[in-house]
């Protein structure tokens, strides 16, 4: 089995839902992205009302 992560940086061995939480980090950097992709696009103004939201 190939890992991209290696198990380490997951968490410590016994802490519960290792790669539930590796499977939401991965999600949350995701979005993260495209959301910085989207504001990068916007005006000064225009980002500023989207960070208000």
């Amino acid at each position: 089995m190939l890992h991209s992560v290696p198990p380490s940086a997951l968490a410590p061995e016994g802490t519960q839902c290792r790669a539930l939480r590796a499977v939401c980090l991965a999600c949350a950097a995701y979005t993260a992205s495209v959301l910085d992709n989207a504001f990068g696009r916007l005006g000064y103004e225009e980002r500023e009302a989207a960070f208000g939201r």
